[in-house]
């Protein structure tokens, strides 16, 4: 029997957990790909072979097969595993749904297209890139006057890099594709540069499902994660092994060409490397001499991509990779703003908020620099806790480090603590707090400045059967001091609608006045379904500011037929009982008399609707729909019968009407009925 060292036997027993979850892992995406077989019966293969390489992982570990050979071999075929699932699945989604879920990747992808034609994109519109690619309206980026961004808003590199797939001929869904390559690429980087007790991680982390919906549903910054995986895996070898380490520097540029992101991750990197420098004993000049070889690598790797738009124009280049930092986009995201988008706290001026997350920014490079050493570890997450405090708040400006993160934690050297006078110290604590403390001064004061408009919302139209809401009538009171002209969207699921237009009522509302607004939507994809909560969004300028209403939920009970199914024909002449019953949102009985519940009737004919003839309750043959009265225990009985046969079903369908605006709601599951 092998012995090892309590050390070794640590080791090994967690690269035995990490294999057992990067298993798992490796069986959810064979579970992914199965749902298409029917359609691709050669995904059932696929499916089965990822399942039984999982399997068959955690049985080789379950048996204690511990040798190096062996958890090598496992670890590789998983991430082999991992990255044909991960290829198969995009395809699969691609098919399903072949248009771009964001502007974000729409615009890029329009950017390339027109680069191909000989045009510079920072001074075309991206407006066709909408209608060209699919984009949902849902999907787009708004301003505060309720028009989308139809400019370019990233540096060059974020579309050049469609090249190299679009000259191997793969056109159709480009840029989704190159989400996809660079994620792989980024998961091969992660797993190899990791120690090897960890490197399985990179499978279980790259493997969420969030993070694969980014890659395939939108998010660009999957192209900017290999060059920070470069600069995480070397940064801090660059003061000492300069000479060696040039590519950490052109990565971090590269990185910074792609997306903004990186920007802010910059000053934490010089500070980092002027520190090193300066551990190792160099000289000021001398630091300072690596430091500026530092910023003119990462400075040159930045323009080159970006030299000829620039050259072109340069102002429009410069106001294009701007634009996410200083348009007036309206809030979004999963940060604090959220307290002033759904929880109605603050929203009266959100630039307070941007300039308070500013400062608290200032603040953490400062405590960073003060506490160098045992931040150094989180270099790379630091700065993305400014994003927790602006306006523009998503997921993925936190979740897309986390892979960098973890390079970065472990593959970094550890430092010596600097050995600073009490007077340095005072200072530095000094400017912290004085930069911390007036930004979270300004994040309060964000929060306790209210929004400018009580919006309530008074009546809803809906679309019948269709089941979503066209209009809204509102009354809007101004709260404020000065006259407002705001613009309106519905927040439906944390996502904006095109903002829907005022077909009656006066936009600009006086101070302390109320107005009764009528809006109606733009556009399909911007009705909310009844059956799920909304609220209506105003948004003004000068200052920039954000009024929710409370939340509406139009429909909160809804019919379930029973029987659901029938599955025998039914002789002419037969009664067939269909029980309707009213239950709430978790299908709860709702246990009250002489609720109207209306049954409908129709047949879906090849060739389109065509009037049934069956008889409810003593209704009329062919009446629809037929009302009746719930008992006391929350149920509508339906009796059936046709004298007539029919070659097709009869669908029959339930719903509930609103007492106060009467539209229809709580639509039932459908049974179909063949009379012969």
């Amino acid at each position: 029997m092998l012995r090892f060292d309590e050390k070794e036997k640590n080791n090994i027993n967690f690269r035995i957990i990490s294999i057992f979850l990067a298993s798992i892992s490796v069986m959810i995406w064979g579970f992914r790909v199965f749902y298409m077989s029917t359609e691709f019966p050669w995904m059932a293969i696929v499916s089965v072979l990822i399942i039984l390489m999982s399997v068959a992982s955690i049985a080789i570990i379950v048996l204690r097969h511990t040798k190096a050979c062996w958890i090598e071999t496992i670890e590789w075929g998983l991430l082999v595993c991992s990255l044909i699932g991960f290829g198969v699945w995009t395809y699969i989604q691609i098919l399903n749904n072949p248009s771009y879920g964001t502007d974000e990747l729409a615009f890029d992808q329009y950017a390339f297209y027109l680069v191909m034609h000989h045009i510079n994109p920072y001074i075309s519109s991206m407006k066709p890139a909408f209608e060209m690619y699919h984009v949902s309206p849902i999907g787009y980026t708004f301003t505060y006057s309720g028009t989308p961004v139809t400019t370019l808003s990233y540096p060059a590199l974020s579309f050049l890099l469609y090249a190299p797939l679009w000259v191997v001929g793969i056109h159709v869904q480009n840029a989704v594709w190159t989400n996809v390559l660079f994620w792989a690429i980024s998961m091969v980087m992660v797993f190899i540069v990791l120690k090897k007790n960890y490197r399985i991680l990179a499978i279980v982390l790259f493997s969420w499902s969030f993070y694969v919906g980014f890659m395939e549903g939108g998010i660009t910054d999957a192209l900017m994660i290999p060059f920070l995986i470069l600069t995480a895996f070397g940064w801090d070898r660059f003061a000492k092994e300069f000479k060696r380490t040039w590519w950490v520097p052109i990565s971090f540029g590269l990185a910074m060409s792609i997306k903004q992101t990186p920007w802010f991750i910059a000053p934490f990197l010089v500070i980092s490397l002027y520190i090193e420098c300066q551990k190792l004993g160099y000289s000021r000049n001398k630091s300072i001499k690596i430091l500026l070889l530092y910023i003119v690598l990462a400075f040159i790797s930045f323009i080159v991509p970006n030299i000829v738009f620039i050259f072109l124009n340069p102002a429009a280049w410069i106001r294009g990779i701007l634009t996410p930092l200083f348009s007036n986009i309206v809030p979004s995201g999963q940060g604090i703003v959220a307290f002033s988008v759904f929880n109605h706290f603050g929203g009266g001026n959100l630039s307070l908020l941007s300039y308070g997350s500013l400062l608290i920014y200032l603040g953490l490079l400062v405590v960073y620099t003060l506490h160098y050493p045992k931040f150094k570890p989180w270099t790379f997450f630091i700065p993305s806790i400014l994003f927790l405090f602006t306006t523009r708040s998503f997921a993925s400006y936190f979740a897309d480090l986390l892979p960098v993160v973890l390079v970065s934690l472990f593959n970094y050297h550890p430092t010596q603590p600097t050995e600073l006078s009490k007077k340095t110290i005072r200072l530095i604590r000094r400017i912290s707090v004085y930069s911390i403390m007036p930004g979270c001064i300004l994040v309060i004061l964000a929060f306790r400045l209210t929004g400018p408009l009580h919006i309530q919302i008074d009546n809803i139209h809906t679309t019948g059967q269709y089941a979503t809401i066209d209009s809204v009538t509102l009354n809007v009171q101004n709260d404020s001091s000065h006259k407002v002209t705001p613009h309106f969207t519905m927040d439906t699921g944390g996502q904006y609608t095109t903002f829907w237009n005022i077909v009656s009522g006066d936009q600009t509302i006086l101070p302390y006045h109320t107005e009764k607004i009528v809006l109606q939507a733009p556009n399909v994809e911007s009705m909310p379904p009844i059956t799920g909560g909304f609220q209506v969004v105003g948004f003004t300028e000068h200052p920039y500011s954000v009024s929710p209403s409370k939340s509406y939920h139009p429909a909160l009970w809804h019919v379930i037929l029973t029987p659901e199914a029938i599955d025998r024909q039914i002789t002419l002449g037969k009664k067939v009982v269909l029980i309707a019953k009213v239950v709430n949102r978790v299908n709860q009985p709702i246990k009250i008399s002489n609720i109207p519940v209306y049954l409908g009737q129709v047949i879906y004919g090849q060739s389109g609707l065509e009037f049934a003839q069956t008889k409810i309750n003593h209704g009329a043959i062919g009446q629809t729909p037929i009302k009746a009265l719930t008992n006391s225990q929350g149920e509508a009985i339906f009796n059936i019968d046709s004298a007539v046969a029919s070659k097709d079903p009869v669908y029959y369908e339930a719903n509930l009407i609103n007492s106060k605006s009467f539209y229809p709601y709580g639509y039932s599951n459908t049974v179909s009925i063949l009379f012969k």
